[in-house]
């Protein structure tokens, strides 16, 4: 087979024989195929033969997956392990066949026969009582063990799964044997683990008396000052406030005065008020042990049905479902001052293939596959009513999520508040359908392909996370140490000043919030393609084909979002030249043919591309 030699097949006796990595999720379909020569990276980020990432084609049983995003990763959106008998990977240049990828991956299901078999597996990891400290946690602390010396971490992981296969049989109504064929796979993966400790402010510092707070390597008291602003900008000093010192001295006692609190801040202790510490700590940090487990829990199952119609035709179908909850971010707290979030994975796919040998030349296959894919995140906590220092978004359909409260800038600052970087939520959901169809037919020397690959996606992503050092729709303020240092030290706030402190003060230094609206794509693909490979000597064989490549652009469903580019023509009133006093060129512009948009929606059509 010319496909063969241009890559590899991983049988499933490998699958089988080979050890299999169990360590934060369940297994992987696609862990082998780093064992072909040729593919690097990893799950989320591979490559084949130095390829562009994510460029992978992924194939079941013969029909392309539609992918609306990440192309290549099957992570989010697999079948279980064992419902796969084995993968060829094409790292070569291949048929034209195969087309939006550079490099592809075939997976084959597993199917029933009249024999019952199938096999079942269980794995159990308890580093408390199986597993070793390592090397470094032998001689030191393990925070996420209590502070103790020669403790490994906690991580308990179990790993249960199952397959059964065989002939549909109900009695005296219907017996496949030899025609009707199921096969049926169920996979359960479930981690639970404890947090490491975190540091909150004592019920003194929460009081504004600093006078026991120390640098945590030093151990040397870390004075607090009068912010040296207060001088310049007396709006920057809670009403009522009697310091004791003057802006840039050190408050007496290292006390900040209850009347100089913030009412944002003092709102927000008062509502939310903060845990204890209950650790031991070291010089004030690490003194909050979280009590609660976080679980991840996934679960995946598929079933599989094949039914010969005839002799010469079948028909082949698998569906499956991922679903797993993962937990990420502190859970310290039960509070809108929480810091965890819920990644919920959803994923499914329907496939479903008809062959038909018509004879010994000529045989006519078709298909068809669905994919969905849900990739959510939601805070753990959500804010009821309203947050005196920040609006809510005011998106439709975000939740009302806590800002982000961060603290820096110092040798002790405890754990932030919220969700990080001004997350409220994310929703993306993206399916995908596939159709291919394919007459493959052999006369003389040659051995023709001939078929069509048709392709449509949609995405509804609306993501409100921030990222890139942007902050999300629930917004980020920042206290910082530098607010109530000493301004005489070099470095401000590197050995005086808090961030807590300047937070009780309600100085901040930075505050931010970014968004963006529901983003509602869909596009469609559409390939007809041909391929003749002529044996022209046992030992010579010429490859040649054509794939007509018509990708339509990204279409936009104006009635739920709006979408902004940068324009380089556009006139940037708001900017002008020095040099000529006209606006400068270069603005932001949305698409649409609305008052002030970009008058197009949607890019030209390409239709001059052609493969291989």
């Amino acid at each position: 087979d010319v496909y063969k030699r241009q890559g590899t097949t991983l049988p499933e006796q490998l699958a089988q024989d080979l050890p299999q990595l169990v360590s934060g999720s369940n297994r992987q379909i696609d862990n082998f195929i780093f064992l072909v020569p040729g593919v690097t990276g990893n799950g989320f980020s591979h490559r084949i033969n130095g390829g562009v990432d994510q460029q992978t084609e992924v194939m079941f049983n013969g029909i392309p997956e539609a992918f609306s995003e990440t192309a290549g990763y099957t992570f989010w959106n697999q079948p279980p392990y064992d419902s796969i008998k084995d993968v060829d990977v094409l790292t070569g240049t291949f048929s034209a066949q195969y087309g939006l990828g550079q490099g592809v991956e075939q997976y084959h299901a597993k199917s029933g026969t009249n024999a019952f078999h199938g096999n079942a597996l269980f794995l159990y990891r308890d580093d408390k009582y199986f597993g070793a400290p390592g090397a470094y946690y032998d001689t030191n602390p393990n925070p996420s063990a209590g502070n103790k010396i020669d403790v490994p971490s906690p991580d308990i992981e179990t790993n249960w799964a199952f397959s059964l296969g065989g002939p549909v049989y109900i009695p005296k109504v219907y017996n496949g044997r030899n025609k009707t064929f199921w096969y049926f796979a169920y996979d359960r993966y479930r981690k639970s683990f404890g947090q490491t400790p975190i540091t909150l402010p004592t019920a003194a510092e929460v009081g504004g008396d600093f006078s026991g707070l120390v640098n945590a390597i030093s151990g040397a008291p870390i004075p607090i000052y009068v912010p040296i602003a207060w001088a310049s900008n007396s709006s920057l000093i809670p009403a009522g406030c009697n310091p004791g010192a003057a802006p840039g001295s050190q408050f007496p006692g290292n006390k900040i005065p209850t009347s100089c609190f913030s009412k944002v801040s003092t709102g927000v202790l008062s509502q939310y008020p903060l845990p204890a510490p209950n650790a031991p700590g070291h010089n004030g940090i690490n003194n909050f042990a979280p009590t609660t487990i976080l679980l991840n829990l996934q679960t995946d199952y598929s079933i599989n049905i094949d039914h010969n119609l005839t002799t010469k035709q079948a028909l082949h179908g698998i569906y499956w479902q991922q679903k797993f909850p993962q937990p990420s971010g502190t859970d310290w707290v039960n509070s809108p001052l929480n810091g965890e979030q819920i990644t919920t994975i959803l994923g499914r796919g329907l496939n479903v293939t008809y062959s038909n040998a018509i004879n010994s030349r000529l045989v006519v296959t078709g298909g068809f596959m669905y994919v969905y894919q849900g990739n959510d995140f939601l805070p753990t906590n959500l804010l009821k009513g309203q947050f005196a220092g920040a609006l809510p978004s005011g998106l439709s359909g975000q939740p009302n999520v806590f800002p982000s409260v961060g603290f820096g800038g110092g040798g002790w600052e405890p754990q932030p508040f919220g969700p990080g970087n001004g997350l409220t939520s994310t929703i993306n959901h993206k399916k995908g359908f596939s159709y291919l169809g394919n007459v493959l037919y052999i006369k003389g020397r040659h051995t023709m392909n001939a078929g069509v690959d048709i392709r449509t996606t949609h995405q509804d992503d609306f993501e409100c996370g921030g990222s890139g050092g942007q902050p999300g729709c629930a917004g980020i303020i920042n206290f910082t140490s530098d607010i109530t240092a000493n301004p005489t030290e070099a470095v401000p706030g590197a050995t005086s000043g808090n961030g807590f402190a300047s937070f009780l003060l309600g100085d901040a230094t930075l505050g931010g919030r970014g968004g963006a609206g529901n983003t509602n794509l869909s596009n469609t693909y559409v390939a007809p393609y041909f391929q003749d490979d002529i044996q022209l000597k046992p030992k010579l064989k010429v490859n040649w084909g054509i794939r007509w490549d018509l990708a339509f652009p990204f279409k936009n469903d104006f009635h739920t979002n709006q979408l902004t580019y940068f324009d380089p023509n556009a006139v940037n009133t708001a900017e002008i030249s020095t040099k000529t006093g006209q606006p400068l060129l270069g603005a932001m512009a949305e698409l649409g043919t609305c008052n002030g948009c970009s008058g197009w929606s949607q890019q030209t059509m390409n239709w001059h591309h052609f493969s291989p």
